[in-house]
């Protein structure tokens, strides 16, 4: 696993500091508590899902080394769980520390860390936080685990830092929990503004879809916002309601603008009764996709009255409209948080290590893909004369990006 030695041995040194001390108990662990949290963090990088598939990293003792066995991670999340909120307040300081010093490798790499991509521009500078509550399916009665719209299992909130895509923050929630519950939608985005170092806190951009927008959300990025010296822009989701409707009434057909994908290029999609070269150019064989236009004046100037009123007076409010597409109409809930903090770092590390390391086709990739063609690729670790040597097939496709990687990661200064 290429991801390991990005910033794997820098978690395994701050994680055990961090958390040092903090393990509930007296008896005398023989595998330090963060030293198998960062383990566990890389076996789900490599796509673990459940506690037992951590038999993968005891299985290669070659490579890894001496790693804990099942009943040991079991036991070390268990602690974790028990030491909670401050517990886990220590590994995302070690989590920071390693960040830090990834963000630092980065710069160096590439001259600053990205910008944010919009649309088809970039904005150097700019750092953004992204929202996002998902559903994870719980397939036994654990804990807080409920019925949702989307089956059964627990209602997580998280952020993303969008310009590398390394998470930030995490909640765990109970399946049922509301998508646009403001306490949740105020502390993730402190904590993660506090994951920041403060030099990115300077220009932020937050965003999350119209299930996370809500008056008091706004309101506490409007108060951030107007904060001197500091500029923070929001895009978030709308509910269409009544208001709205009425205002899309009123829109000429003039004041809809044509919507653009991430290229730049016009959002269109084939026509039913498009022609069967795909890639042809007949006007009659492809639809404009979306259009986009601004209600903001319909909404606060409406005959009956503003319909804005209670919302910051610098809020914009705009619509997308689209084609439909053809046919469219236990007491484990503790322990599930400590699992969440193994996997935020797991993903952390795949994004670091296409931040650090990758290039082309392959920084972009997705975490499967990022499996097949680096993490899972068949290649041996030999050892001689006090020196590490990776031996992998010359006709692997991708051998040579794994060699530039494995000689870039080896190059990182290595963490005290």
């Amino acid at each position: 696993m290429l991801g390991w030695s990005c910033c794997g041995g820098w978690l395994i040194r701050a994680g055990c500091r961090g958390c040092r001390g903090r393990w509930p108990g007296e008896r005398l662990l023989v595998h330090d508590r963060g030293r198998v949290l960062a383990d566990l963090a890389c076996a789900i990088a490599d796509g673990s899902e459940v506690i037992s598939d951590f038999r993968v990293l005891a299985d290669q003792k070659e490579l890894f080394g001496l790693v804990a066995s099942v009943s040991t991670t079991w036991r070390t999340l268990s602690d974790i769980a028990t030491g909670g909120p401050e517990t886990l307040g220590r590994i995302t300081v070690a989590v920071a520390e390693a960040r830090c010093r990834a963000w630092a490798a980065a710069g160096a790499r590439h001259g600053g860390l990205p910008g944010v991509r919009i649309a088809d521009k970039v904005l150097e500078g700019v750092t953004c936080i992204r929202l996002d509550a998902t559903v994870t399916a719980a397939h036994s009665e654990k804990e807080l685990a409920e019925p949702n719209f989307k089956g059964f299992g627990h209602h997580p909130l998280l952020s993303y830092y969008d310009n590398t895509g390394e998470p930030l923050a995490g909640m765990m929630r109970r399946g049922g929990a509301g998508s646009n519950t403001v306490a949740d939608h105020l502390t993730v985005p402190e904590n993660s503004i506090a994951a920041l170092l403060p030099e990115h806190r300077r220009q932020l951009m937050v965003s999350c879809d119209g299930a996370g927008a809500s008056h008091g959300l706004i309101a506490r990025l409007d108060a951030l916002a107007a904060r001197p010296g500091y500029q923070l822009t929001y895009s978030v989701g709308w509910d269409l309601g009544a208001r709205e409707r009425t205002a899309i009434s009123r829109v000429p057909e003039g004041a809809w603008q044509v919507a653009i994908d991430h290229r730049g290029a016009v959002r269109e999609r084939r026509a039913e009764d498009a022609c069967q070269d795909f890639r042809c150019a007949h006007e009659r064989c492809w639809h404009e996709q979306a259009h986009v236009t601004e209600l903001t004046g319909l909404l606060r100037e409406d005959p009956a009255g503003n319909q804005l009123a209670g919302w910051p007076p610098s809020m914009r409010v705009f619509a997308r409209r689209e084609r439909p597409h053809p046919g469219a109409q236990l007491s484990l809930f503790a322990i599930n948080s400590a699992w969440l903090a193994a996997a935020l770092i797991a993903a952390t590390l795949l994004a670091l290590l296409r931040l650090l390391a990758l290039e082309g086709e392959l920084a972009r990739a997705e975490p499967k893909t990022l499996r097949y063609k680096i993490l899972h690729a068949a290649a041996r670790l030999t050892h001689s004369g006090r020196r590490r040597r990776l031996k992998i097939s010359r006709t692997w496709s991708w051998a040579t990006a794994i060699t530039t990687a494995w000689t870039r990661l080896n190059a990182l200064p290595q963490a005290p």
